[in-house]
């Protein structure tokens, strides 16, 4: 039984001693037969040396050589082919099989050397490797007598392990030969980046042979362009570049040039052009426009999309490859958006799907033409495009599986309140029924509802698309006889209530503007004042003029009307100087005068020197003297002069008696004198005025204080004097609740400071719900409460005052949108209105090109690119 065992335990020994020998032999190479996996790189048909391969299989992608659990062993993981030794002519080996034509010439013999150089260097590690991991072992054997944590002991042995892994080639190979690892570019963890990295600098080191590499990979990033390797911009990066700051393809092959010598590549002009091309739709646009004749004059411009469908199409297209749309059958949205801008009238449509909708990015321009946005010109210049985007129905495109997908198109339309009208054929806000979805009336015939009488609870009928044309055929309703709905297939409940224009209106009618009334009456100030003061430099001239004007205007009146006074003052003396008169007829002219009392007389000792005019009574038909007749003042006598029909005498007026005559004219003097007080009232006002406007140093404490707060801290830009409009960024900026405590606080605390800032409040909380995203059901009834607080705030603070039509469509038409939309602010007029200023700036870097088609053609080949970016989720 001994014997037995004994026999075992020596063939278990020479067993394990056989694999402890084979195992060496593998790590030098004096094995061929232990060969897991072979492999030859060849160039055309010729071998080269030997290669490194690694057999392993690591389970992820870790780190370097810090993943074992206790020891090291790679004898089972790697082997060494045998070398050929064929003579390869003109090859430059690397380890790892990669090779190349050589461009120095090495022969041969110098390459099968620098390999046996490599085949002992990695003998020798692999040697000191074995040792350290039989010392591992070791300790592991000796802990356990010393009582000592052999984890704790071989982890520190680990790094030293790893260093030495690191130096050898071998690793690199293993790296780029293990099949489990992950592709580069979907990994996500910052570790595992971080050690692939540090695995391709020690190769760099190694093959460089320094510590130093960055001229190593000065050359290397030379010779990856060279070959098409790599490229540090790619083509989509410079265009989102030239984009960003303007560049034209001169500026870009300037930068290009410039980069040269830092090893920073970007694709030549014409791949530029070349992707450029591929991707807009300038040919699918007819350019008319006129030669500029200087660098100042306004060139008259028109063009036109030829094949809306198309365009569509492309952009659908783009969004199903981006992933912003999906394959259902669900409908492609999209809104139809116009205005007039820097003198042309500009019409395109924006798609409601992905991010950033309201950017100029997302509006895809179809017609421009130079003119205001009137139906009549609209039709004229763009009847073709309209026509095509009222048989714009439906759209068929294909997904990356070349399937054929059909989907309906889903169109709406917004753009500022005055465009709207001019769609829809409505004659504007100042009709007697301003708007443009109900038939709400104002009240009578010459003022607007105010807010005193409004009633949120009634609900006025809806128009339609059939009630306009019905209305315009009976030119009824304030519809334009003649005109129609330019787009027919869009029902008025899919007009988006314009956001932008509607708050921005709002806000100056019942914000701003009472914010600087109450302004004024705290410092005194008149309006001439105000507007003077607050203006800029050329406006305040024109506006000092206008009360130069106005202070001399009524300092002429008042110089008549104390002449006029003095006249009836005078006449007033000679009734008086009558009725002392013992006899009645004692200054009578019978031959001139048919009055019963004739004071002409008595008129010149008083010291009257107007001339004597005479007059025919209408009823007696007595001719007399005006003075004798009644026609006393400067009215009197212009009515008598236009309309004698209407000259009445004292005595037909049953003024016979002279007390009853002196009454009379004694009214006259006083209310003379009552118009004469007020007029030298409003000329010292107007001199007061004029020289608060023109003085530097007046004191205007609580407007100057405003005006600091909106233009100096709150930093807006100021368009005008206070009834001018903010634009969209400044009027979110100033309903923050930041911007409206600092507001507020230059004001006296009092009610009506803490009502204006309620309503401030309210009107912020209802413009964050125009942001471009789905609201939920508490955020749309958190809305419809909002909008009923402020018409109470409004009612409350300002009854008198009328309700316009931009407040009316807030308070009555916003809301069922929402309701039925789940959105407010998906679309606005908010990127047409920014098109405008980026479509000048085109036009301002074009000016030098002398052909006008190639001009148009280059600023759409801007604008499509800037959709094709906006559509394949790249950001400009």
């Amino acid at each position: 039984m001994n014997s037995k065992i004994e026999e075992k335990r020596q063939k278990r020994e020479q067993l394990q001693s056989a694999r402890e020998k084979k195992k060496i032999k593998s790590f030098t190479g004096e094995d061929p037969s232990h060969t897991l996996s072979a492999r030859d790189d060849v160039v055309g048909s010729q071998p080269c040396c030997s290669s490194f391969v690694c057999v392993d299989n690591q389970p992820e992608d870790v780190g370097l050589f810090d993943s074992y659990d206790s020891h090291f062993d790679l004898t089972d993981s790697w082997s060494v082919e045998p070398e050929s030794r064929e003579e390869v002519s003109g090859l430059v080996v690397f380890p790892g099989g990669y090779n190349e034509q050589s461009a120095e010439g090495c022969s041969s013999a110098k390459i099968c050397l620098k390999c046996e150089e490599l085949k002992k260097e990695n003998a020798s590690l692999r040697a000191k490797i074995k040792i350290l991991e039989q010392k591992m072992g070791g300790v592991s054997m000796f802990s356990k007598a010393s009582k000592v944590s052999p984890k704790k002991t071989s982890e520190s042995l680990y790094p030293l392990a790893n260093q030495l892994k690191l130096k050898s080639p071998l690793h690199f190979f293993r790296c780029l030969e293990n099949p489990s690892w992950a592709s580069f570019s979907t990994l996500r963890n910052y570790r595992t980046i971080e050690n692939r990295m540090k695995s391709v600098v020690s190769f760099s080191q190694y093959v460089a042979n320094e510590e130093d590499i960055r001229q190593f990979w000065k050359e290397l990033g030379k010779y990856a362009s060279r070959k098409g390797l790599a490229e540090d911009i790619s083509i989509m990066d410079i265009i989102k570049l030239k984009s960003r700051l303007k560049l034209s393809y001169s500026e870009v092959a300037v930068l290009k040039s410039s980069l040269k010598d830092t090893n920073t590549t970007i694709p030549s002009i014409q791949r530029i052009r070349e992707f450029e091309l591929l991707f807009t739709s300038e040919l699918l646009y007819g350019i008319e426009a006129d030669k500029l004749q200087s660098s100042r004059s306004m060139s008259n411009v028109k063009f036109a999309c030829n094949d809306v469908q198309s365009i569509v199409n492309n952009r659908a297209r783009a969004m199903l490859a981006s992933k912003k749309i999906d394959s259902s059958d669900a409908p492609f949205k999209i809104t139809v958006l116009g205005d007039k801008g820097a003198g042309t009238t500009k019409l395109g449509f924006s798609v409601m799907h992905g991010e950033k909708t309201n950017s100029p990015d997302n509006l895809t321009l179809l017609g421009v033409y130079t003119g205001d946005d009137k139906q009549s010109l609209l039709k004229e210049n763009l009847g073709n495009l309209l026509e095509q985007l009222n048989n714009l129905q439906k759209m068929h495109i294909r997904d990356e599986h070349g399937r054929v997908i059909e989907k309906n198109v889903e169109i709406y339309l917004t753009g500022d309140y005055m465009f709207l009208c001019e769609c829809l054929g409505h004659g504007g806000p100042g009709t007697k029924e301003p708007c443009i979805f109900c038939y709400q009336e104002k009240r009578g015939n010459s003022s607007h509802l105010t807010l005193g009488e409004l009633n949120m609870g009634s609900t006025p009928r809806a128009r339609t698309v059939g009630s306009y044309a019905r209305d315009a055929r009976r030119e009824e309703f304030s519809v334009v006889a003649g005109e129609e709905v330019l787009f027919r297939n869009i029902p008025i409940t899919k007009i988006i209530p314009p956001s932008l224009h509607i708050v921005m209106g709002v806000f100056d009618k019942y914000v701003i503007h009472p914010l600087f009334q109450y302004a004024l009456r705290l410092d005194c100030l008149t309006e001439e004042e105000f507007m003077a003061c607050s203006s800029t430099t050329e406006s305040k001239k024109k506006l000092i003029e206008g009360l130069k004007q106005k202070y001399q205007e009524h300092e002429n009146y008042l110089t008549l009307i104390e002449k006029e006074e003095d006249d009836v003052k005078n006449i007033k003396r000679a009734w008086d100087m009558k009725a002392d008169s013992n006899s009645a007829d004692e200054d009578h002219d019978y031959a001139y005068c048919g009055a019963l009392h004739c004071i002409i007389t008595c008129m010149q000792r008083s010291g009257y020197k107007n001339d004597i005019d005479l007059c025919k009574c209408s009823q007696c038909e007595q001719k007399m003297h005006m003075e004798c007749c009644g026609i006393i003042t400067v009215e009197q006598r212009a009515a008598d002069e236009h309309f004698p029909e209407r000259t009445i005498c004292y005595s037909c007026r049953n003024l016979s008696s002279v007390p009853q005559i002196l009454n009379e004219v004694a009214t006259y003097v006083k209310e003379i004198r009552q118009i004469c007080s007020q007029t030298e009232e409003t000329v010292a006002q107007l001199s007061k005025s004029l020289q608060n406007a023109t003085d530097k140093e007046a004191e205007r404490p609580v407007t100057q204080a405003l005006e600091r707060v909106l233009y100096h801290d709150l930093k807006t830009i100021r368009k005008s004097y206070h009834g001018g409009r903010f634009n969209g960024n400044d009027t979110k900026k100033l309903l923050s609740s930041e911007s409206i405590g600092k507001i507020v606080a230059v004001f006296p605390p009092c009610e009506k400071t803490n009502e204006m800032r309620d309503i401030m409040e309210s009107l912020g909380v209802i413009m964050s719900f125009s942001a471009a995203r789905i609201l939920d059901e508490g955020e749309i009834e958190r809305f419809s409460l909002e909008v009923i607080n402020l018409a109470y705030l409004l009612k409350s603070r300002y009854p008198n005052e009328t309700v316009s039509p931009k407040l009316h469509v807030l308070l009555n038409h916003v809301t069922p949108y929402i309701e039925r939309f789940k959105s407010w602010g998906i679309t606005s007029e908010q990127s047409i209105e920014h098109l405008h200023s980026v479509f000048s700036r085109l036009e301002r870097e074009t000016l030098t090109i002398k052909d006008p088609i190639l001009r148009y053609r280059i600023i759409l080949r801007h604008l499509t690119m800037r959709n094709f970016v906006h559509d394949t989720a790249h950001k400009l």
